[in-house]
């Protein structure tokens, strides 16, 4: 599937968002979880590595502002935790190129222009309910989050 995320101002910030259900749960990680921090973006950037290595354990890798995400050593999901049809699954490659993709946003410093971007295209898996089922047939677990996450 293919889609993209665009920016609009909201509240005096560019904000990510998106058309369909997969792109709408990708930037709500992005703009909510990651932020405006290339400190937040590289930390996931190496759980990607991590997992997809086998230095980390695949499974629930966590949960930010809005996001849950959890991995296996190829797949990525993301899940909105407040709105239940925003989910998105994604190889690996698609989430570094997406992630990679917002590096590059960030560095174009977003805070200093109230200038709109162009889209971030991306191609991911599967949306929606779609994305956990898929998820859970390609061996993704969906163990219970720790308690206070």
């Amino acid at each position: 599937m293919k889609s993209q995320i665009n920016f609009v101002v909201a509240n005096g910030r560019l904000t990510p968002t998106g058309s369909a259900s997969g792109a709408l749960a990708l930037a709500a990680w992005l703009g909510s979880d990651i932020q405006y921090s290339e400190r937040t973006l590289e930390w996931w950037l190496s759980i990607l590595a991590d997992v997809s290595s086998g230095a980390r354990p695949p499974g629930y890798q966590g949960t930010g502002n809005t996001s849950s995400v959890t991995m296996t050593g190829e797949w990525v999901l993301v899940e909105n935790e407040f709105v239940a049809d925003q989910k998105v699954l994604l190889n690996l490659q698609q989430a570094n190129t997406v992630l990679g993709k917002y590096r590059l946003f960030l560095q174009s410093s977003p805070g200093a222009s109230q200038q709109i971007p162009g889209p971030i295209p991306f191609e991911y898996e599967a949306e929606g309910a779609s994305a956990v089922g898929r998820y859970v047939e390609l061996g993704g677990t969906l163990a219970a989050k720790p308690s206070g996450s």
